[in-house]
Formats: structure tokens, C-alpha cells, sequence
């Protein structure tokens, strides 16, 4: 009987400390899917699937990290979201990052950060990146007749 009792002590003493034990702190991720690249600087510290039209990308060898820039909307200097893809995941393409993408339709999911006062998405792995055969369904608001989009210059 002691050593039951004794047991059932250990028991609910090991229950309580596991419960007593402090936790790690998490942070809240918050994913809406599908943002635009226009969309993407109100969401930086973020983690997104930021979604458009590839309009410039640029492998800069002579670099010492040599990036490759995928620039959203307008070429650079004028784009409204970047996905810069280290060297180190450079490897990782089937081909060249900035010929595989360029003038494609793509989401990017990952941290959003802002550089330069532009929002960008650093790509550490090919998984992050996803092209799309069709066009994004996006939060902005479809060309209709009775509502034509204006297009960029």
C-alpha cells in the first residue's frame, strides 16, 4: 500500500511540474494568401505569399554576394516588391533564376522585410517560389466593363 501510495505521489508531482514549466515564447505568424506586390509593404514582419508579374530580374555576379533580384510590377528602380535570392539558393534552380522567371506570374511565400523602402522576400529555397499558369486571384479589383483597370505607363 505505501508504495502505491508513494507512485501516486511521484505521478501527480511529475504532472504538476511538466504543467509548472515555462514555455518558449512563439511568435504569431499571421498568413494571408496571395497578397499583391503592392499589398506587400503593409505586411512586412510578416511571413506571405506575395504574388505578380516578374517585369525585371538581374543576377548581379560582379557583387561580392551575388544576388539575383526578381523586381515585381515595374523593372528596377521602380518596383513595388522584390524577391532576392541569395547566391547560396542560386544553386538550388533548375536553371537561372532570372531567365526562369522573368515576365512570369509567380507567388513568393516568406518573411517580409522592407530594404530600401521596398518590401522583399529573401528566397533561401526553390519551394518558396511558385509559378502560376494563370493569373492571381489578388485582393484588387477585376477589369470589368463597367470598371476598367487602369494600366500603368
Amino acid at each position: 500500500m505505501k508504495t502505491h501510495k508513494f507512485h501516486l505521489v511521484i505521478g501527480v508531482a511529475t504532472i504538476v511540474a511538466i504543467i509548472a514549466l515555462p514555455r518558449p515564447a512563439t511568435a504569431e505568424v499571421k498568413v494571408k494568401k496571395n497578397i499583391t506586390a503592392e499589398e506587400a509593404k503593409d505586411h512586412a514582419q510578416e511571413t506571405n505569399t506575395v504574388c505578380g508579374l516578374v517585369a525585371g530580374a538581374r543576377y548581379l555576379e560582379s557583387s561580392k554576394s551575388k544576388p539575383t533580384f526578381l523586381n515585381f510590377t515595374r523593372p528596377f528602380p521602380e518596383q513595388n516588391f522584390t524577391a532576392l535570392i541569395s547566391n547560396d539558393a542560386r544553386g538550388k534552380f533548375k536553371g537561372p533564376p532570372e531567365e526562369i522567371f522573368k515576365g512570369k506570374t509567380i507567388c513568393v511565400t516568406g518573411f517580409i522585410t522592407i530594404s530600401r523602402d521596398r518590401p522583399q522576400i529573401v528566397v533561401n529555397d526553390p519551394a518558396q517560389i511558385e509559378v502560376q499558369d494563370v493569373p492571381v486571384e489578388t485582393n484588387a479589383p477585376a477589369a470589368t466593363p463597367s470598371n476598367p483597370v487602369k494600366s500603368m505607363p
